[in-house]
């Protein structure tokens, strides 16, 4: 059973156990060798597709076959859905359609006692708990067992909807701020194409040459998983990767030596890029290593890529893949198995890239450097608005709102 961590409850409120409100299961995966399978109409969603939001459409779908003949079942509108693993464990969602989900995702259907956005935003304030009792090293499980041990404050379902209701209006203001990142994100993308053309294309007729020739090192896939939470090294793990710079903050320590530290560390300036991961959507996700104090390593779902810089510059290969002909040029290479999707160092290096002068790659690299100067201003404000919510959940559980 999971406990509440620093939560006192108000004295006017009982305390019950998540299996005493709600009922939980989860989904299941079609055979992949089936194609059949995903060309139906049911919608289907993978863990990777929960970010803590209403999910009206999907990658996939699925058929109804398809249904029939595997454990995956058909969810109604307004079902409560959390990541039990995979890059996005925890990450909660709220179908606005029907559909179909995969095993990595749990569906949560509470009773007349409780308010679903209610519990949507108290199992939002306790992620950090449910993965903390979860196992899985790099990239943790938590079992339906650890949710449905969850101990919930449980107010009337009066103030139960009160305390949603103040939660979604600080959530909105987050979300806003979100959306004004997502907005810049666009931006590097729309300079890079006005400068250097759409990469599948290579309309102005730069030189091609294959990844492997560009970099100093022979791309390296990661190391073990941490084992401790302390340690002499930081760990990059999936989840560290997406933003420009990896978020070392978030990142668990591990101890190497000898060789094995030396061949899994990075220096800064390398890249790091996601190689293994459930989603389609997140493989090939990278992030640049910039100046920290402590060494860093990195796990086994990531890959290092060391650039020639006397050839390619990082800000030209990062936004090189954010754009749509980049990525399509990454995927050329990738494959998909039963569970994840992944790309090794050899596809990696035959990864074909349009090649510009280095002085039009340094000019671009300006623009960058300004660029990403504005946006830690903005991560700052961003910041600033998810301690305001996490603080308004924390008082809202505790009674005091």
């Amino acid at each position: 059973m999971v406990e509440l961590l620093d939560v006192e409850v108000s004295r006017d409120w009982k305390q019950v156990v998540l299996e005493e409100v709600c009922k939980t299961t989860s989904g299941g995966t079609p055979s992949r060798s089936r194609a059949d399978y995903y060309d139906g109409k049911i919608p289907w969603v993978k863990s990777g597709e929960l970010k803590d939001c209403f999910i009206f459409r999907t990658e996939e779908a699925i058929s109804e076959e398809a249904i029939q003949k595997s454990s995956a079942k058909v969810f109604p509108k307004d079902t409560l859905l959390i990541a039990l693993y995979g890059a996005t464990v925890g990450k909660l969602g709220i179908l606005k359609i029907d559909a179909a989900t995969n095993q990595a995702v749990c569906a949560i259907f509470p009773n007349e006692e409780v308010d679903r956005s209610y519990l949507y935003f108290y199992l939002l304030s306790q992620r950090e708990n449910l993965i903390d009792a979860g196992t899985g090293g790099a990239q943790p499980n938590i079992s339906q067992e650890i949710i449905r041990g969850l101990k919930i404050p449980l107010p009337p379902i009066a103030e139960q909807k009160r305390i949603a209701s103040i939660a979604q209006k600080c959530d909105r203001l987050r979300r806003t701020r979100r959306y004004t990142q997502q907005l810049s994100d666009g931006y590097l993308r729309s300079i890079f194409l006005e400068m250097f053309g759409d990469p599948w294309q290579n309309p102005q007729g730069w030189d091609i040459q294959e990844l492997g020739e560009l970099l100093e090192l022979t791309p390296h896939i990661g190391t073990i998983t941490p084992a401790q939470e302390i340690g002499e090294q930081l760990c990059v793990r999936v989840g560290e990767v997406g933003n420009w710079y990896i978020e070392l903050n978030s990142c668990k320590r591990i101890t190497l030596t000898g060789h094995e530290f030396k061949r899994f560390s990075l220096r800064v300036g390398d890249i790091v890029l996601a190689r293994a991961i459930g989603s389609e959507a997140h493989l090939g996700k990278l992030s640049i290593l910039q100046k920290t104090e402590i060494p860093v390593v990195f796990d086994a779902h990531l890959m290092r890529l060391r650039l020639n810089q006397s050839l390619i510059l990082p800000e030209f290969f990062m936004v090189f893949m954010k754009t749509p002909g980049g990525r399509a040029r990454f995927m050329k290479q990738s494959r998909q198995t039963a569970v994840q999707f992944n790309i090794n160092g050899q596809q990696i290096a035959d990864i074909q890239v349009p090649l510009p002068p280095l002085p039009l790659q340094e000019k671009f690299a300006q623009i960058v450097q300004r660029f990403e100067r504005l946006r830690i201003q903005q991560r700052e404000a961003d910041r600033q608005a998810e301690h305001l919510f996490q603080t308004v959940l924390h008082r809202a559980f505790r009674g005091e709102l």
